[in-house]
């Protein structure tokens, strides 16, 4: 039986013979192949999920970096420009591109809604 339930037989009038057994076999990998890519899939969705929180905790590290050196120049009583400088600017697009592929992503991870699908 397979995973599913269902009865592996040869097709009606093959039972028994060389052709209804290859066709048995051939189910056979067919389901085996389907559990591997089902697998597959289960694996690459968890990579996404952890490479999307490492992400989402470097940016959050990298931010309290940034506030918690603006609060010691403060201390110091040094006058400063507002915190834009030109590198910051210039990678902005690469940034925005980045949270895209990842919104993208997390998009990706949702559950279909449509009934009966095997997700």
């Amino acid at each position: 039986e397979s995973e599913r339930g269902r009865k592996r037989v040869a097709p009606k009038g093959k039972e028994g013979t060389r052709e209804g057994v290859d066709e048995m076999e051939a189910a056979r990998k067919v389901e085996k192949r389907r559990e591997q890519n089902r697998e597959a899939q289960r694996r690459f969705r968890q990579r996404l999920k952890a490479g999307a929180a490492a992400m989402s905790e470097q940016l959050s590290m990298e931010l309290l970096k940034a506030q918690h050196f603006q609060q010691q120049v403060k201390a110091m009583g040094i006058q400063t420009a507002p915190f834009q400088p030109a590198a910051a600017q210039a990678a902005l697009p690469a940034t925005l591109d980045a949270f895209t592929t990842a919104h993208a992503g997390a998009a990706l991870l949702q559950r279909p809604q449509s009934a009966g699908r095997d997700a």
